[in-house]
């Protein structure tokens, strides 16, 4: 797929614009990606139905 070059130009722009840096500084590596966080939310309440689980056989 040959990519045009206006729209080249325009990703190379937003690689460097992402994360909120100056035009002219690359992304940066300390922002986290939108996958990366919605995994540790998943995990993060995995984690707590576990436990919740765990608590309510407890009680029985």
């Amino acid at each position: 797929m040959p990519v045009i070059p206006a729209t080249w130009k325009l990703r190379q722009e937003n690689h460097l614009n992402l994360g909120g840096g100056s035009c002219g500084e690359p992304r940066s590596r300390h922002c986290t990606p939108a996958w990366a966080t919605r995994v540790k939310l998943h995990l993060k309440k995995k984690k707590k139905k576990k436990k919740e689980k765990k608590e309510n056989s407890a009680r029985d």
